[in-house]
């Protein structure tokens, strides 16, 4: 500072800086002091200073004597500044986390309501209509899933029965994982189910996607599955020959309505006896189309870039290797599901050939069957409970199933019959058919395919023809 008017002022020249302080705090007149040229120097003034102000250029330090009471203001004025400062950045914190988690639950919401699909707007099916159902209500309708009503298990999830208010019976199927391709299979089956209908495709009657349940809720077959009788020794007598002979002519109506005669064309690409439900009639209805496929009305094939769909034995060599799928493909599922209810064993078994360490994943039971063909021994192959049947056992109309079965599994997708033709070989003896050829099968290494004669990828191994007497089968898998 420009140091004050020393009129009013005591000079002392022969004290230092601190005894300057020690004889102003001495004084009760002191109002301030300053040592001048930072040696023995003290000028003490009292009573009021005139002409202070701040030197811009040399100026000097000038002590002020202050009140206690003046000290504790000015420190709590530091420290209220100090506890704004931090408090204004205490809520600017807060405000910062309390934004960004109302921009997540709102990010959360947006991906859920992307997710969930939308409510299906089905056209009418008589008098009634696919609709969402409260979960509520399927809880109490299964007594709260009990494993009382429990009626099948699969990869998918559980499968419960139960009654609806109105007395309606109806089978849950209670999907276990929430995955992307499970939502996808969900909305994919409510879409395509509930947009058809036949008297041989199960039907849709509402379903529940609710916190993380996805529910489907069809009506109840109190004969549970295909493959529950034709598979089984112990109810595979309840189904004789005039009973098979329906159920095949009632899949193959089922499947030709989703080929030709629904609005969309419908690949099923999963077809096999589990996915064919028996009512309480044995009126058989395909079901679980998750992984079904909708084809504009001139579409004929397209080539997947997903992963493949569908069920080992019972898919085509083309869309095994090359993942080409069409009509076609559901007719191979066909060829070979009809195979399975004459014979009433699996088609699909694992093999290992010695010679060149590979696994060869073929239709066993095709290749069995079309030798024996070949050599006239058709029938040898039947299964023993439809030959005991001789009521209803007719060799002739036998045969000509197995004809067919084999034209439809050929490996060369353009070999086999649409459905259209499959019907009309199925119900008039009077039509003409073709010799079938070996039926398709294919080759796994380290699980990669890599071989079929009309595969077109790099690697060309192929399958050659075998006796099936050089295989030796190691799993049923």
């Amino acid at each position: 500072m420009k140091l004050p008017d020393i009129t009013k002022s005591i000079v002392d020249m022969t004290i230092g800086l601190k005894e300057c302080k020690e004889k102003c705090n001495r004084n009760c007149n002191c109002t301030a002091f300053a040592n001048p040229d930072m040696q023995n120097s003290c000028v003490i003034w009292v009573g009021e200073i005139i002409d202070l102000r701040k030197s811009m250029i040399a100026g000097q330090d000038l002590f002020v004597r202050l009140a206690a009471t003046d000290i504790s203001v000015t420190n709590s004025n530091k420290n209220t500044r100090k506890m704004s400062a931090k408090s204004i950045m205490l809520i600017i914190g807060i405000c910062i986390v309390f934004l960004l988690g109302v921009i997540f639950i709102l990010f959360c919401f947006w991906k859920r309501k992307k997710r969930i699909p939308t409510r299906t707007v089905a056209p009418p099916i008589g008098n009634l209509q696919c609709v969402p159902m409260e979960l509520v209500k399927v809880v109490k309708a299964t007594e709260n899933f009990s494993d009382c009503n429990k009626i099948g298990k699969g990869g998918y999830g559980i499968v419960y029965k139960g009654i609806l208010p109105d007395g309606q019976a109806i089978a849950a199927k209670r999907l276990l994982v929430r995955s992307a391709h499970g939502i996808e299979g969900f909305t994919n089956e409510v879409n395509l189910i509930a947009s058809v209908q036949h008297v041989n495709l199960v039907q849709l009657i509402g379903y529940c996607f609710e916190g993380e349940e996805m529910i489907l809720l069809f009506e109840l077959m109190e004969n549970s599955s295909l493959d529950t009788y034709i598979f089984d020794k112990t109810k595979s007598y309840k189904i004789d020959w005039e009973k098979r002979w329906d159920i095949t002519n009632g899949i193959a109506r089922g499947l030709l309505y989703l080929h030709q005669d629904s609005r969309y064309r419908i690949l099923h690409r999963d077809l096999k006896p589990s996915n064919i439900l028996l009512d309480k009639d044995m009126v058989p209805k395909i079901s679980d189309f998750g992984m079904a496929k909708l084809f504009a009305r001139d579409e004929t094939e397209a080539t997947s870039t997903t992963n493949m769909v569908g069920t080992f034995g019972y898919m085509p060599p083309e869309y095994a290797i090359d993942r080409i799928c069409s009509v076609k493909s559901d007719v191979f599922s066909f060829g070979v599901l009809l195979l399975e209810i004459i014979a009433g064993k699996r088609n699909n078994e694992f093999l290992y050939y010695n010679e060149e360490s590979l696994l060869f994943y073929a239709s066993l039971t095709n290749q069995v069957i079309w030798k024996l063909w070949l050599e006239g021994k058709g029938l040898d192959i039947v299964d023993p409970v439809i030959v005991d049947s001789s009521s209803t056992f007719r060799p002739s109309e036998v045969l000509r199933c197995i004809h067919i079965g084999l034209l439809c599994v050929q490996e060369t997708k353009d070999n086999r019959p649409l459905m259209s033709s499959v019907m009309l070989m199925l119900t008039s003896d009077k039509t003409e058919m073709n010799q079938p050829e070996r039926p398709g099968s294919f080759v796994i290494r380290n699980r990669f395919v890599i071989g079929s004669s009309s595969s077109n990828q790099p690697n060309k191994e192929t399958c050659t023809p075998f006796d099936i007497a050089d295989w030796t089968p190691v799993s049923a898998g």
